[in-house]
């Protein structure tokens, strides 16, 4: 499977009442399916972790039914223990996703030996490809580029999703690109500086609603038009850089709920931002609605 383009970090729009807002959740879905390269479903930019099983389930049953095999599909993993990692990546292959994004256990701490032995016996019994998920601001380790590239030698391990913020990690992660093993952004703010490294594609919170933005400036960079790339990058990058005022995905939720697209609720206890930080994000807003008219039509 290759990583190529823009994947969105899909969110969870839900009602005052904490149920999901499935007619959202499809508006958004198709409106993916028009901009985008692929979803990646049941992250934390989904407030996953707050999500039960069956839940986790009909996003995904919602989201296989209506991209009909038109863009991939990456599931996201994130799990205490091995066995209930398994567990979750049967049930994801099941529902229909393409490959898994998996994420070392949250709060666990485990040691390197620890770590190959969850990732190498997760991806012996997977039944769809996985991608590294590097994320220490919310897992609590970094999982070292040793590990790393001795993971990346496994048939079932076909990239890693960076999200260190550490650009000399992006360095020498890019040294084991190749065919079978690809470097994505994990964070929008440091995508020009991962692509200019090696990474062919981004997992995205700002594609929730620049997805086609997203796209064409990985797709301009990759076809050795990087000046037009960069320009295009620059033009949101203030935006982008406002999502970071408060936790994912508070600030793409309210966002979209400003745009008249989703209701402005989370699962608690994340929250509306703060009176000061809704102000920035309104201003942002007001400055890229040209860049909006033509998504926002899918929605609307």
């Amino acid at each position: 499977m290759s990583i190529v383009g823009n994947y969105t970090a899909l969110i969870t729009p839900f009602f005052k009442n904490q149920e999901i807002d499935y007619g959202s959740l499809r508006k958004l879905i198709k409106f993916q399916v028009q901009n985008s390269d692929g979803i990646v479903a049941l992250g934390s930019t989904a407030e996953a972790t707050m999500l039960d099983n069956y839940e986790k389930h009909k996003i995904m049953e919602h989201i296989t039914s209506l991209t009909e095999k038109k863009i991939k599909i990456i599931a996201g993993i994130n799990a205490f223990s091995l066995q209930d990692a398994i567990h979750q990546s049967h049930q994801r292959f099941i529902d229909g996703a393409d490959a898994l994004l998996i994420s070392p256990p949250p709060y666990i701490k485990p040691s390197k030996n620890g770590l190959i032995a969850f990732y190498k016996t997760l991806a012996d019994q997977s039944y769809i490809p996985i991608i590294l998920y590097n994320i220490p601001s919310r897992t609590g380790i970094h999982i070292p580029l040793d590990i790393i590239k001795e993971l990346s030698l496994h048939e079932n391990i076909i990239g890693i999703k960076e999200a260190s913020g550490d650009i000399s990690l992006g360095v020498s992660i890019s040294s084991l690109v190749n065919e079978q093993f690809s470097l994505l952004a994990g964070n929008d703010n440091i995508y020009i500086p991962l692509l200019s490294l090696g990474a062919t594609g981004i997992i995205s919170v700002i594609g929730n609603i620049l997805p086609n933005i997203c796209k064409q400036t990985t797709d301009l960079y990759l076809s050795n038009r990087q000046t037009e790339a960069k320009k295009l990058y620059h033009s949101y990058i203030n935006i982008i850089n406002s999502l970071s005022l408060e936790s994912n995905p508070i600030c793409i939720k309210y966002i979209l709920s400003e745009l008249n697209i989703i209701k402005p609720y989370f699962r608690k206890p994340l929250c509306m931002p703060t009176l000061k930080n809704r102000k920035q994000l309104k201003l942002e807003i007001e400055n890229i609605k040209n860049k909006l008219e033509l998504p926002l039509k899918y929605l609307t």
